[in-house]
């Protein structure tokens, strides 16, 4: 009998006058795009700057790829907030280990294929592009 009377009650609130403008303030994901375009850029300007040598970028519909020639460095997708960063390179995982930051992983790679991850080393989910960068620059050596 409660729920009977509630899901009438619940029809009649259905029909409750809703004010006619209400303000919504979405910052989120303009933040979420200017992190990603910011993760991007940064690592743009050390290609740019000579400091990472024979890299190159490939962009996708949802995820932006760098390459040192063939082989795969890294990729930033854009659809997570904060930007999931994947990094691919061989050693990846030993330097995640040495920065100990929050956010950044070393991963097994059982764990990259049960998550979808593929061939990836380490991931980094969070907003600090220094490591993002200290990451990419230690690819080269």
């Amino acid at each position: 009998m409660p729920s009977f009377l509630s899901s009438i009650l619940s029809r009649f609130k259905g029909q409750e006058r809703k004010p006619a403008c209400v303000d919504v303030v979405k910052s989120a994901p303009a933040e979420k795009k200017t992190l990603f375009m910011k993760i991007v850029a940064d690592i743009d300007n050390l290609i740019t700057a000579g400091e990472l040598p024979g890299v190159c970028k490939k962009e996708d519909n949802y995820l932006v790829s760098y390459y040192l020639g063939d082989r795969r460095i890294c990729n930033v997708n854009k659809l997570t907030d904060p930007p999931r960063t994947c990094f691919y390179y061989s050693g990846a995982n030993l330097k995640a280990r040495e920065l100990n930051r929050p956010g950044l992983k070393a991963i097994s790679r059982n764990e990259a294929r049960q998550k979808g991850y593929g061939h990836a080393k380490a991931i980094y989910s969070g907003r600090d592009t220094e490591i993002i960068l200290s990451m990419v620059k230690s690819a080269l050596t």
